[in-house]
């Protein structure tokens, strides 16, 4: 059948094959994450680019905005409810960025794709849909 070498771990039969230069011992997510390595680092990267361009954004209106408050109450409470918002964008920007620099903390240590939690792999199709994605679906589902 196969050419692989067998082996025996907690009483099942395991045959390893090796298909490329790297041995694939999670399966289709590791060779997902080898195939699209460089693409993906790209899209990260990207990624990345256009939140810190969106962070320098939200930082010029808010430097804009400094200053005593406009005398008109109306007035006041808007620029009071802009900044509300500025904040929450920011806070938001943040952790999206924080959550891509880990992602390629883990792709260049070799650990992209691993669930954190349980160390299982996380499926191809949900690292597609979310790049970022630190745990397997079973373990996302399990904290929320």
């Amino acid at each position: 059948m196969s050419n692989g070498t067998k082996l025996r771990w907690a009483g099942l039969k395991i045959t390893l094959l090796i298909k490329s230069p790297l041995i694939f011992y999670r399966g289709r997510t590791m060779r997902f994450v080898e195939e699209g390595q460089d693409a993906l680092k790209a899209q990260l990267e990207e990624s990345r680019k256009t939140i810190l361009s969106r962070l320098n954004k939200i930082e010029e209106d808010r430097t804009k905005k400094k200053g005593p408050l406009d005398p008109d109450y109306d007035e006041q409470a808007v620029e009071l409810q802009n900044e509300q918002v500025l904040e929450q964008l920011d806070r938001s920007e943040r952790i999206e960025l924080q959550k891509i620099n880990s992602a390629l903390d883990r792709l260049q240590r070799g650990t992209y794709g691993q669930c954190v939690s349980c160390g299982d792999e996380i499926h191809p199709k949900r690292l597609k849909a979310m790049p970022t994605a630190t745990q397997c679906m079973d373990c996302a589902e399990r904290l929320h």
